[in-house]
């Protein structure tokens, strides 16, 4: 490997740690010496600096040959970060925001569940969240998300670890906070693809929609990632403002993906696409919102999805205010209520990707 890092090997696969940087100099040692301190080797740190003009430079000097240092002009996180991952040569591509910071044991613990599961593409860890008055809170993996909570506990496969397919929950929302707590094959990538460099916000979600699609996830419940909150950075106001802000790009993000899903889905996938489909469906006509309706009962008759039913949602959907709320009274009498998991009442609480 380029720039690898001196240590006692751990026997897995090789790992590279991709820290995309601009104009970051006051939090970037801290993070590059989270991943000098990882216990987990063969190990390598590819830097991107993305045309910063403040002491970024000198900082990066200093570590000499234990990093490798890319330099461009600035084009923004997603192509710093498809750029390190060009760079890079582990079998592993594991991210890290310039701003933020891992525990030490976090690639071993990480690697080791990712190991555990060898058809899995991709593997999160939970991680915390912080400012310079200290934790602000202490999981963003579950914290308000009973759905989540339920996915993890319904594919435990050991103490701390969840591993199965989850495309149906990540349609449902984004549960990943920051690339931090990410590790993705690169099998994977060359699956899914890199990032989308042509968006600016929420890219992260729109690369895991497509791997997860296409692979099962393993998921870490420790905090072994910390997540920095910035004053002057762009995860203060996702953070606090995450309903308002970020719900026209997630279901920007979402409406895309579904236009452009790929055919011959493993089972799995397509299984749960189908329910995201008919809940989304089946909720927004509960909603009294029918343009959407006809959008997921369309995406139904597409996919030759109980063609019955998906006909009968659309025209439902053209129906007066009275026609609809007459048809919501029969299905509730029939026991098919609004159900219980949706994005429209979870997203608020979803982890909003730093982007």
């Amino acid at each position: 490997m380029s720039r690898e890092i001196a240590g006692k090997e751990t026997g897995g696969p090789a790992v590279s740690v991709i820290i995309p940087t601009y104009n970051c100099a006051r939090y970037l040692p801290e993070a590059i010496d989270s991943a000098l301190a990882q216990t987990y080797r063969p190990l390598e740190i590819v830097v991107v600096d993305d045309g910063s003009v403040d002491d970024t430079p000198a900082i990066l000097a200093s570590y000499g040959k234990s990093v490798l240092v890319v330099r461009q002009d600035n084009r923004g996180l997603p192509a710093a970060r498809n750029v390190g991952i060009r760079h890079a040569s582990g079998e592993c591509i594991a991210f890290l925001d310039a701003d933020d910071v891992w525990l030490p044991d976090k690639l071993a613990v990480q690697i080791a569940a990712l190991s555990g599961t060898p058809e899995a593409g991709i593997a999160f860890t939970d991680a915390e969240a912080f400012a310079e008055g200290g934790v602000i809170r202490e999981s963003l993996l579950v914290s308000g998300r009973a759905f989540v909570a339920a996915w993890l506990e319904g594919h435990r496969v050991s103490d701390g670890v969840s591993a199965g397919w989850a495309y149906e929950e990540f349609l449902i929302g984004n549960w990943i906070a920051t690339p931090t707590m990410a590790v993705v094959r690169r099998a994977a990538l060359r699956a899914a693809g890199l990032f989308n460099e042509s968006l600016r916000d929420c890219e992260d979600y729109d690369l895991w929609l497509r791997v997860i699609q296409r692979f099962p996830v393993v998921v870490v419940q420790h905090p072994l990632a910390r997540y920095r909150i910035r004053v002057d950075g762009l995860s203060a106001a996702r953070f606090g403002e995450r309903a308002d802000r970020l719900r026209p790009f997630t279901e920007a993000i979402r409406a895309r993906h579904l236009q452009t899903i790929p055919p011959g889905l493993p089972p799995e996938a397509a299984r749960g696409l189908e329910r995201f489909l008919w809940r989304q469906a089946h909720n927004l006509l509960f909603g009294e919102r029918p343009a959407e309706v006809r959008t997921y009962a369309r995406h139904c008759l597409r996919r030759r999805s109980q063609v019955g039913r998906a006909v009968a949602y659309l025209a439902a959907s053209y129906l007066p205010t009275s026609g609809v709320r007459a048809v919501q009274r029969v299905l509730a009498k029939l026991g098919h209520g609004r159900a219980t998991v949706t994005s429209n009442n979870h997203e608020d609480g979803l982890a909003p990707g730093r982007g």
